[in-house]
């Protein structure tokens, strides 16, 4: 009452007691959540005030108190040492104050209700430690409890949260850590997160896999030896005529993509032994395969080549790929045993059906100059073609084919001369493009 007529000072009073509410409530990490006076009962809005006021009358109680119940939250939750920042996020976000005077070492603090918390994955996740994916495949094991919570947003719409059981979380993380002993031997670990987390918890609480620690009991310093971990003895247990893709892909010469087409076409078997996790190949497929077809990446590297150009030089020769219908071309070796490699090479014109088509053609085209350029140009295999054999600018040309830029006398005579056409060939009407040289 003596604060009754002091506006500011009820503020303040207010302010505090929302702030305790909101970070004492089991409901506190909820996205959305809001408290609401208005829907508390009179009797509900007494009981919450006497139980909240001995910790917010005056400023320097209220701090000694905030201090006192995050060193509460700490002591509740060990193992999730980064959730006192994770309230004070959200206490943040719906407006709290903060106060950031120290204080000195009263031993009073806020009441933890006893009550289930829920928190978001990611906000739990962090509070841990670890990742929200390796949170996830926790909870999708039934390791850590977890439910879906429906909440009103601003934008009065319905929104759907995966929302996790704390004490769970803290629970398993510390039947780990109780099991971790310190490492003294000189195998180098590797972290616990780095592997199938569901298969490392259920190895180290069945007791069928160690597991260490290198300074403090928290998860980020939760390792264990490769070698004692179910990966590592799946690896082992490999048949000897069994290949991994990456494997066979290395054989190959090409990509884990293009050798799961070459499965799905029936070029190479699946292993007997391959399952969900590893995808293995019969090793004599891979034999097989190889005796009879190569890849045109294989090619490709053999010879220093663009592996689309040299398809389609291929073709331009009469070398097809076999079947046409594979992620990437494939090629019948004895169609490819008396290639002429330097002619391949030395290709400069041959038909393509790749990259951006040109987007210039006669039809297009008023000049009678500019058509013969055309018709030039294209016996040459295209612009590229062309500069490379007879110079000049690809920029300059195509706009010269395109109209936008003057294809005059000067420049008309100067391309006569450098292609070795007789003077007026680009101002005649029947020119041959056989003769062309």
């Amino acid at each position: 009452m003596d604060k009754i007529d002091n506006v500011n000072a009820i503020e303040k009073l207010l302010d505090r007691l929302m702030l305790g509410w909101l970070l004492t409530s089991p409901d506190c990490l909820r996205p959305h959540h809001r408290l609401s006076p208005q829907l508390k009962s009179v009797s509900e809005m007494r009981d919450l005030i006497d139980r909240l006021w001995p910790y917010c009358s005056d400023e320097p109680t209220f701090t000694q108190s905030l201090a006192n119940f995050q060193n509460q939250v700490v002591a509740k939750w060990k193992y999730l040492p980064n959730l006192p920042s994770a309230i004070k996020e959200r206490a943040l976000s719906a407006g709290g104050k903060f106060n950031n005077t120290v204080p000195d070492n009263e031993n009073r603090t806020f009441e933890l209700p006893v009550s289930v918390w829920w928190a978001p994955i990611n906000e739990t996740a962090r509070s841990a430690g670890i990742s929200a994916f390796v949170l996830k495949k926790l909870i999708e094991e039934k390791y850590i409890a977890s439910k879906v919570f429906n909440d009103t947003g601003d934008d009065k719409k319905q929104h759907k949260f995966l929302m996790v059981n704390l004490d769970s979380v803290n629970e398993l993380i510390g039947k780990l850590t109780q099991k971790a002993q310190p490492y003294n031997g000189k195998s180098s670990l590797t972290s616990i997160k780095h592997y199938p987390i569901e298969e490392i918890v259920r190895g180290v609480l069945s007791d069928k896999l160690p597991i260490y620690y290198k300074g403090k009991k928290i998860i980020n310093q939760l390792y264990v030896l490769n070698v004692d971990t179910e990966k590592a003895k799946r690896k082992e247990l490999r048949p000897d005529d069994a290949l991994t893709v990456k494997e066979a892909g290395e054989v190959l010469h090409t990509y884990h993509s293009v050798v799961v087409d070459l499965i799905n076409h029936g070029f190479l078997m699946e292993h007997d032994s391959s399952g969900s996790r590893r995808l293995l190949i019969k090793r004599d497929s891979l034999d097989r395969f190889k005796d009879k077809f190569i890849v045109i990446g294989s090619i490709a590297e053999e010879l220093g080549e663009n592996a689309t150009n040299l398809a389609e030089k291929l073709a331009a020769v009469g070398i097809t790929p076999q079947p046409d219908n594979t992620l990437v071309k494939i090629y019948l070796k004895k169609k490819l045993k008396d290639l002429d490699i330097q002619r391949i090479k030395s290709m400069a014109s041959y038909d393509t059906k790749t990259g951006r088509k040109p987007s210039y053609n006669q039809e297009n085209v008023s000049s009678l100059r500019v058509k013969n350029l055309i018709l030039l140009i294209d016996k040459h295999g295209g612009i590229t073609d062309f500069t490379r054999k007879f110079g000049g600018s690809e920029g300059t040309l195509s706009m010269m084919l395109r109209e936008r830029k003057s294809f005059g006398n000067l420049a008309v005579r100067r391309m006569e001369k450098k292609v070795g056409l007789p003077e007026g060939w680009f101002d005649s009407r029947n020119n041959d493009s056989s003769k062309f040289k």
